[in-house]
């Protein structure tokens, strides 16, 4: 859809993600280096600074623990905030409600446009699966078919063992067959044949993959990870 486009548009404030970009730095620096850090001086344990999110609890964790769950609670913030705008996008769309359409639709694309720069910001940190959910869930009702099923594909060749390439699987099956795009879907289920796991049971059960290509034994150039 043409009104869809992930980048924010020149002069307009990011969605919130500058008062929570410290803070994202912050913990990527922590976990990266605690990667590289894994023994720690004896002594006791160092207290919660000003600089960490005072929702995050200091339990004992090691700088990497510590890091992380500071990621995961600036991600669910963002979550949080994409889901209501979609669950009042759709609660308009399905009831006598007085606000315009147009409405609606502006909710979902500011949910894509903050998913989407959440997305990026939070890449590398193994967390994008639980951005991707809300995204896919409003791009398919925003109209944003060609970028729902990249997201998808990403998702699929990045996650294979994560959930969500099952949970959307009829929908990916209809959105590839209505963009003329089944040889890429048909590639990636192909794909997720190979990988072991108590999720991907759902992709098959319902219908028969006999007709889809060879498992492909490498992933796409363009869903190789980033190094």
């Amino acid at each position: 859809m043409s009104g869809i486009n992930s980048k924010s548009r020149a002069g307009r404030p990011s969605s919130g993600l500058e008062r929570w970009r410290p803070l994202i730095v912050a913990g990527l620096l922590g976990f990266t280096a605690g990667l590289f850090w894994p023994l720690r001086p004896s002594g006791p344990e160092p207290q919660p600074t000003s600089g960490i999110d005072p929702r995050v609890a200091w339990r004992s964790f090691s700088e990497v623990d510590l890091a992380r769950a500071t990621l995961e609670t600036i991600a669910q913030e963002y979550i949080l905030q994409a889901q209501t705008k979609i669950a009042r996008a759709l609660l308009d769309r399905n009831s006598a409600s007085n606000r315009a359409p147009a409405a609606s639709q502006r909710d979902l694309l500011e949910a894509i446009e903050q998913l989407e720069e959440a997305l990026a910001e939070f890449r590398g940190t193994g967390l994008e699966p639980e951005l991707m959910r809300p995204l896919l869930l409003a791009l398919k009702h925003a109209g944003g078919y060609d970028r729902w099923l990249e997201l998808y594909l990403e998702a699929a060749y990045r996650f294979p063992t994560h959930p969500l390439a099952a949970d959307f699987r009829n929908d990916a099956l209809r959105i590839g067959q209505s963009l003329g795009r089944q040889t890429e879907l048909e590639r990636a289920l192909s794909y997720l044949q190979q990988v072991p796991g108590p999720y991907l049971a759902g992709i098959y059960e319902h219908a028969p993959l006999a007709h889809l290509p060879a498992p492909a034994g490498t992933v796409p150039a363009e869903h190789e990870p980033s190094l």
